[in-house]
């Protein structure tokens, strides 16, 4: 697996696995527990004209949240992921095929109290070259009308890079990550939500499986995101729109907008389309091969085309079926396309080839 994958370690909100909470909770404790279970094919294709590759991801989840005693509330998740395949070509060279296996698995405990919650939480994530450990603590405070609720938070993570080439042997990479928001009811019909995080994290980051990949050993992070949601009475359909943006000290700037409509359909049934758009500045040391003659390789630098300039859009559907009261299943598509040309601006990075995947997930949701 690449190296990029051990950002994924810092697990500050709820220390969950992205996209497997099911619901977000509130500031009342659930009087029933939820058990959810998903499963996730991904599949993507790299091409151009000399040569095509691909690449598979095949993912099962499981979420579980059990109340206890009426003030706390235990949540836990747990994931493996299958990885085949070749991994994404940078420019005209080849891909290196792959076959991983990770384990995943994160805890957390809260606490309610009036209008507030704290909540602890650790996460764990093991494959065979890569280890990350995650601890974080957390808290939410709301008005006594409930319409303002501030949260903050603080995490941490410890990770160890054994790769199979021995290019580096138990090299590490450490950060603490601070985060902060405001959620706030507007009207009857809207709520807005701003957010910030700060990471500051100092370790390994190169690429052990890339040639002439050198990075800097420390990297400072910064995520704006915020997000309105607003019900349109009169045909019954929810928004949901976000914009965030992300800078860090390696020189990339990001930005991703999304879309999702929520559309009640009647007999349980419920349907949600998405658009989400991303762009992203290139690293300040990146260099689009063929390296010029003369290159101090003392630098910095790479060629991995996730530090260039491109950008992305994705377009979903997710359809969702109430079978009983306590109980749903749903199913959602995604289509994703990556190339230089959407990136927001000025032309991307050059000679890379366009990156195109599919996603499909498939849930099923109990409460008890």
């Amino acid at each position: 697996m690449n190296q990029a994958k051990g950002g994924a370690a810092l697990l500050l909100a709820a220390c969950a696995l992205p996209g497997l909470v099911p619901v977000a909770q509130a500031e009342v404790i659930p009087d029933y527990g939820t058990i959810s279970t998903k499963l996730l094919s991904y599949h993507q294709k790299q091409a151009d004209k000399e040569v095509s590759t691909t690449g598979s991801v095949v993912s099962p989840s499981m979420y579980i949240a059990l109340p206890v005693a009426g003030k706390w509330l235990i949540e836990g998740s747990i994931t493996n992921d299958k990885v085949s395949g070749a991994s994404p070509r940078y420019h005209t060279s080849g891909a290196s095929q792959m076959s991983d296996q990770r384990t995943a698995g994160d805890i957390r405990i809260k606490r309610y109290f009036d209008h507030a919650t704290v909540s602890i939480g650790a996460a764990y994530s093991n494959e065979h070259d890569y280890q990350s450990n995650a601890f974080s603590i957390s808290g939410t405070k709301s008005s006594e009308d409930n319409n303002t609720t501030l949260s903050a938070g603080i995490g941490f993570n410890n990770d160890k890079i054994n790769p199979t080439n021995k290019i580096v042997v138990n090299e590490k990479k450490n950060g603490v990550e601070l985060q902060f928001g405001v959620t706030q009811v507007i009207t009857p019909t809207d709520i807005i939500q701003l957010s910030g995080t700060y990471s500051d994290a100092s370790g390994y980051f190169s690429d052990p499986y890339k040639p002439l990949d050198n990075r800097p050993r420390s990297k400072q992070t910064g995520v704006l995101l915020s997000r309105w949601n607003h019900y349109i009475k009169d045909v019954g359909v929810t928004t949901k729109l976000s914009y965030r943006f992300y800078n860090d000290t390696f020189g990339i700037k990001a930005h991703t907008l999304g879309l999702e409509l929520v559309k009640p359909l009647g007999n349980g049934w419920v349907l949600t389309p998405n658009l989400r758009y991303y762009s992203q500045s290139k690293a300040s040391f990146y260099y689009d091969p063929p390296f010029p003659n003369g290159s101090d390789l003392t630098k910095y630098y790479s060629a991995d085309q996730r530090l260039s300039s491109m950008g992305a859009i994705t377009l979903g559907l997710k359809v969702s079926k109430e079978i009983t009261p306590d109980s749903s299943v749903d199913i959602k598509l995604e289509s994703y396309r990556q190339s230089t040309g959407l990136y927001l601006g000025s032309s991307g990075s050059k000679g890379l080839s366009n990156l195109n995947a599919t996603m499909v997930q498939i849930g099923y949701l109990h409460k008890f």
